[in-house]
């Protein structure tokens, strides 16, 4: 149920955002090389953390806090990315 929400609300908030935002010049797409690279960062993460974590590490009762811990610093790491772009395009305009 998570995964399915997780993919509807990404699916309808890249069509509302494709189709309220006007294109640039020479770009097909809103998404950058960097929202696909982090769109399979986070689909890997969430692998590890409904599947591969389970399985390995929740029988032994170890790490339990690597899944938060890890959606934490991806997302962190997003985040800065963003601030920074938007920085350098509050800069230049």
């Amino acid at each position: 149920l998570k995964v399915a929400l997780y993919v509807t609300w990404l699916s309808g908030a890249i069509f509302t955002l494709e189709s309220v935002v006007p294109k640039a010049k020479g770009n097909e797409t809103l998404l950058t090389l960097f929202d696909y690279i982090a769109f399979f960062i986070m689909t890997c993460l969430l692998l590890v953390m409904e599947v591969i974590h389970p399985i390995v590490f929740l029988p032994s009762g170890r790490l339990e806090f690597l899944p938060l811990m890890a959606t934490s610093v991806a997302c962190g790491i997003g985040l800065l990315y963003c601030w920074m772009e938007s920085s350098v395009i509050m800069i230049v305009t």
